[in-house]
């Protein structure tokens, strides 16, 4: 499972909106040709997510990848 979390920032410029429904398209897509009644691939959060809860993500991970947009 791939947990994606984009925090909103800039949300109000074009390129920004365009790349966000971009992202929801293709999660959609996959999501779609790969899930199963009890399993979802990619779980896609667009919000922030409480530091507590991000801790815990980070600790059940294998692998991690944090990077900013910069």
């Amino acid at each position: 499972m791939l947990i994606q979390i984009a925090t909103p920032s800039r949300y109000e410029i074009d390129e920004y909106h365009n790349m966000k429904k971009n992202i929801d398209e293709t999660v959609g897509r996959i999501n779609a040709e790969f899930r199963t009644a009890d399993w979802t691939p990619v779980k896609y959060f667009f919000r922030r997510i409480p530091h507590e809860l991000l801790l815990a993500y980070y600790q059940v991970s294998d692998i991690a990848l944090l990077t900013p947009i910069r």
